[in-house]
């Protein structure tokens, strides 16, 4: 999974479509740069989507350790014989 990076990818190019925004003084000039300006924006919400699509498989990611962290306070280390151990259900758990 790609990093944060993401989401300095959508913000530059946020920023890169404001700045063709702010350099436009006359309808003609829009209309040169629009594609452009319209690039910039979908290359933004690309971004944006990939970064969203990684945050909600992180947060899955954390639910499963979390599980698996519930699941794993039920088991204790027991002794069967010197030098055996074995995990086991509490006995709280067994009732």
């Amino acid at each position: 999974m790609a990093d944060m990076s993401d989401l300095a990818v959508a913000v530059a190019k946020l920023k890169a479509a404001k700045d063709i925004a702010e350099s436009i003084n006359d309808t003609a000039a829009f209309q040169q740069r629009q594609s452009e300006f319209i690039s910039k924006l979908l290359d933004a919400y690309g971004a944006l989507f990939k970064a969203q699509e990684e945050r909600s498989a992180l947060l899955q990611r954390i639910r499963e350790f979390e599980s698996i962290d519930v699941e794993k306070q039920r088991y204790e280390l027991v002794s069967l014989a010197p030098h055996v151990v074995a995990f086991a259900l509490k006995q709280d758990v067994r009732r």
